[in-house]
């Protein structure tokens, strides 16, 4: 006999004798029966199973446990049945194993409350149901009563609750994911299974929309490449459509495979994630642009809504001059907003019936008063700057400024004493609404490409200039979306 093959036997016969057994057997004992060394035996278990001697045992004992009570034994029966050996050890797990009190399940499910819904999605009817843990059943068909009778089978004796107002967000919500999987559910799930199936799942919920991966992939992740096949078992097991997204696991080949709502639904799915279609409110030049670049904008473009660097969206700002929006950058920097409105109203009083001062009314100013206002030596100092460049032109017009490019208006601005690039790129942005700027200095920026793609630290400037390549011409966009992105994880 080959060594795998007597390997494979090995195993085998360890896994009857775990089924036979009346209690829990020890590692010593399984790899003396099997006349290995416990580290051999356990190495060689869990690259044929997919799981350790002890999961494999519990999945056993869970399975018989539930068979034994679907069958009306009592408690009591199903506690020696499974191969507990007291009822103490028994109910520290029991819940765990079955979902729910094991009373409850010998009943069918029966004082356990599922509110649930139907609805219509573009793969057809759809029913999403919950405890009160989260959803814990999510699936499609095309019949609406065949979803009810299989929720109806699974939970036979449960008390199931429709027609309830607050579910009905939560289905509308499971939709809007279904219709766009990219832009992420976030709603509690209550996740049963075992837990090979549960390290399975989890790690299919780590897969990014718009990416595929294999069984063998899977497997591999797990560090389990034997369990190819206990792998398209969970993935066959899961009662949570889209929102565990097994719909993302083809076979090694790259053809699709079984699909528990079908194959076409799993093609539609794949199809949506590959070229995920924007609102129509949302289908802008960038932010189609940015979509096609890279899937992950998807999800965050339609959960923040459209970008506000448009003229209507700052009307005021935009029709600012270079100058005057420099000035009032330097006001703000390095100090917060409520101050720096205090000390900028204050320099604004001193110039009454003017929006704001010439840079001529600026320099005619003793610098006393404006330290009285509150800005510091250096701020003032700089401010004095600008307005003198301004009347020298240095700093230009905004007729001016809209006939020079991007570059050559940073290079000429951050000439001045205390005027930075990431100041110019500002003004770019906001004032002048120069679409293809990128701040790589700015750290809300690299830190929201960081929170974005998940990533364990957020790019160095150079890192994030060569990354934002494909965002051209677009990266004012790119950048205000990921200051976005941000604020949402910190909101978290």
């Amino acid at each position: 006999m080959k060594t795998s093959d007597r390997a494979t036997e090995l195993i085998a016969s360890a896994c009857r004798r775990i089924e036979a057994a009346d209690g829990p057997l020890s590692l010593a004992e399984l790899a003396g029966a099997a006349g290995l060394s416990q580290y051999h035996f356990h190495r060689l278990f869990k690259a044929a199973t997919g799981v350790t001697p002890k999961a494999y045992a519990q999945a056993h004992r869970t399975g018989q446990l539930q068979k034994t009570l679907a069958n009306g034994a009592s408690v009591t029966e199903a506690i020696y049945a499974s191969g507990f050996d007291s009822n103490t050890a028994f109910y520290d797990k029991s819940a765990a194993m079955l979902g729910m009190k094991p009373s409850r399940f010998r009943r069918g499910g029966v004082s356990e409350t599922l509110r649930f819904a139907l609805g219509q999605c573009s793969l057809g009817a759809i029913i999403v149901a919950a405890t009160d843990k989260g959803i814990c059943h999510i699936a499609i068909n095309d019949d609406p009563e065949a979803l009810l009778r299989e929720l109806q089978d699974r939970f036979p004796k449960a008390e199931l609750i429709g027609d309830d107002p607050e579910f009905d967000a939560w289905i509308a919500q499971v939709i809007g994911f279904v219709e766009a999987p990219a832009i992420g559910l976030d709603l509690p799930l209550d996740i049963r299974g075992t837990a090979f199936q549960q390290r399975v799942w989890q790690a299919l919920r780590s897969i990014p929309a718009g990416s595929i991966v294999s069984y063998t992939d899977v497997a591999a992740h797990l560090g389990l490449p034997r369990a190819v096949r206990a792998v398209a078992g969970a993935c066959a097991a899961n009662t949570l459509a889209v929102a565990i997204p097994c719909h993302r696991v083809l076979r090694s080949d790259g053809a699709l495979s079984g699909y528990r709502w079908g194959l076409e639904r799993k093609q539609a799915l794949l199809q949506r994630e590959h070229r995920p279609q924007l609102p129509e409110a949302l289908r802008t030049p960038a932010n189609e642009h940015l979509v096609a670049s890279d899937p992950v904008w998807f999800g965050l473009i339609c959960k923040v809504g459209a970008c506000e660097l448009r003229p209507e969206s700052h009307s005021d700002r935009t029709k600012r001059s270079p100058y005057e929006a420099l000035m009032r950058s330097i006001a703000y920097q390095q100090i917060h907003g409520r101050a720096a409105d205090a000390i900028l109203g204050r320099f604004l009083a001193l110039f009454p019936g003017q929006a704001f001062p010439e840079p001529a009314a600026v320099l005619a100013l003793d610098e006393a008063a404006m330290r009285a206002c509150g800005f510091s030596a250096a701020k003032t100092s700089t401010m004095r700057g600008i307005a003198e460049a301004a009347l020298e032109g240095i700093v230009p017009s905004r007729a001016a400024a809209d006939q020079l490019g991007d570059e050559e208006l940073i290079e000429r601005l951050t000439g001045l004493r205390g005027v930075g690039r990431w100041t110019v790129e500002m003004l770019l942005m906001f004032t002048l609404l120069r679409p293809d700027v990128l701040p790589i200095d700015d750290f809300g920026v690299r830190e929201g490409w960081k929170v974005l793609k998940g990533l364990e630290r957020q790019p160095k400037p150079r890192e994030l200039a060569e990354i934002g390549r494909p965002w051209a011409p677009y990266r004012s966009t790119a950048a205000w979306y990921l200051w976005r992105a941000l604020e949402l994880s910190r909101k978290k």
